[in-house]
């Protein structure tokens, strides 16, 4: 894991999150990748499988987000609504997209609790 994301990962979960995981990689890798480095920590992981089509197709955060029990308006796609300017592209390419940049675990915990109560 990126250094801080274990550490957000835990903060907020204790703040009663429910945590998902949507990847394009397929189903059984990425829920073992997920068991060995976060155990306990993602009530739903969803990989690429056998009709649940690859994003951008929402099929997969359709089926993560129902999985959680929740409404898709209440849910908060990390990498769609909210971007991070480390790992795959910097910040000067995700620019463009007009969505908030957090640049740290600590400036993301921060946009995604700004209104908790």
């Amino acid at each position: 894991p990126y250094p801080g994301i274990p550490e957000m990962l835990d903060a907020l979960k204790a703040r009663g999150w429910q945590l998902g995981v949507v990847s394009n990689k397929a189903d059984e890798p990425v829920k073992a990748l997920i068991a060995h480095y976060f155990p306990g920590v993602f009530d739903s992981v969803v990989g690429e499988r056998e009709n649940v089509r690859k994003k951008p197709v929402p099929d997969s955060v359709f089926e993560t987000v129902g999985s959680l029990g929740c409404d898709i308006g209440q849910a908060v796609y990390i990498g769609d609504c909210i971007l991070v300017s480390w790992g795959f592209r910097g910040r000067e390419t995700l620019l463009p997209f007009g969505c908030p940049i957090a640049d740290s675990t600590d400036e993301l915990l921060s946009i995604l609790t700004e209104g908790e109560k």
